[in-house]
């Protein structure tokens, strides 16, 4: 049966994609290879990827975005070795009245990166930093028309009557569009037998990436004074990734925290690497909670995904700014290579741009009334 639409995704990417075409009338299927990409949980999948409110959202954006993430009273917040920086709660008017705002921007731009630039700086203001910073909190179920792809199964699209052939019984897929949410590194992981040239006509190879680990803090201390989420630098001179740069955040009950490391990306392939970035992680979060033992009760990998494409990687920004436009009808590409950010609402902006090439693709009176309100 032919469809208007196939969305190839994983790891959640294109929920609101997915909510908004559940609205339509257009004919679509979601395939999910999530499991060939080893296992994830509910904390891989949100990242430390917050952002600030924006006065330019329009009421079902900002409905959508703060029912999955929950706002942080102190703000923006930053470890560093000139100490604490919290945009909101009881530092904040003495820390904003001891910096100039230039000063104060070009910190935080900087610091922000560290967190959700796969690609370009985020764009810090003023009025962004005075808004409420929110953390992703909950992850949506998949489109109630998701195929989860099993490990032995083969999957043969056909898309404007080109026919792609992903090796990986016998269901073939046609359809006028196909939606591709993977990474090139993703395609040629799951499917090293097709020409990555007919998804991507520029693949960018990943320079480091974001990993996560859990830890357990015992301590005397108050742990409940931590912000939801942190980002440490242990010294703002060297560079800010590996076991100098990290972002906490609360996981699950009290002192568990996931911990989320930005690492070169061959130290990510290298699994006695990632140990002992680990072990030294959780030492250099004992000198900020002294009197404390920091256990690692997740590592910064598992055997489903030690030797998989990275959910978060970071690219070179001159590679991702020279990468060229798709050059095949019928294919658009809502994954991370054409993030600006992975910033939750500039991700869920990015969604939105795809439905509307979706629209521009099929013709939107064929997919009856789009609904973009919630």
């Amino acid at each position: 049966m032919k469809r208007d639409l196939i969305v190839l995704t994983a790891h959640g990417r294109g929920q609101w994609l997915c909510a908004q075409l559940e609205k339509t009338e257009y004919n679509f299927q979601v395939i999910d290879v999530s499991a060939k990409l080893g296992d994830r949980t509910v904390e891989d999948r949100l990242g430390p990827f917050g952002y600030f409110k924006d006065p330019m959202f329009d009421m079902s954006d900002e409905k959508w975005l703060h029912s999955r993430s929950e706002k942080q009273e102190q703000g923006f917040a930053i470890w560093t070795d000139q100490g604490l920086f919290e945009s909101h709660g009881m530092l904040a008017k003495h820390q904003w009245d001891q910096m100039s705002m230039p000063v104060l921007q070009e910190m935080l731009t900087s610091l922000m990166s560290v967190i959700d630039d796969p690609c370009l700086p985020p764009l810090i203001t003023e009025t962004r930093l005075q808004s409420a910073y929110y953390v992703p909190t909950i992850d949506e179920d998949p489109s109630e028309k998701t195929i989860l792809i099993d490990v032995d199964e083969v999957i043969e699209f056909s898309v404007n009557g080109h026919i792609k052939t992903f090796t990986f019984s016998d269901r073939i897929e046609e359809a006028g569009v196909l939606a591709n949410f993977l990474t090139s590194a993703e395609i040629t992981h799951l499917f090293p037998f097709t020409s990555s040239d007919l998804l991507f006509a520029e693949p960018l190879e990943a320079k480091a990436a974001w990993l996560r680990s859990t830890v357990k803090v015992d301590s005397l201390l108050n742990l409940s004074e931590i912000p939801l989420q942190t980002l440490f630098i242990r010294n703002t001179s060297h560079p800010w990734i590996e076991d100098n740069a990290w972002v906490l955040k609360r996981h699950g009950g009290e002192g568990v925290f996931s911990v989320w490391v930005k690492t070169w990306y061959s130290v990510s392939r290298d699994l006695r690497d990632l140990q002992w970035l680990g072990n030294s992680v959780c030492a250099a979060l004992e000198e900020y909670f002294p009197h404390s033992k920091v256990t690692m009760t997740e590592p910064l990998f598992n055997d489903t995904t030690a030797h998989k494409p990275p959910m978060y990687p970071i690219f070179d920004r001159d590679e991702w700014e020279l990468q060229k436009k798709f050059v095949e009808t019928g294919v658009i590409f809502g994954g991370p290579e054409k993030w600006r950010s992975y910033s939750l609402h500039d991700r869920f902006e990015h969604e939105k741009n795809v439905l509307d090439l979706v629209k521009g693709e099929l013709g939107e009176s064929n997919g009856g009334e789009l609904a973009h309100r919630l």
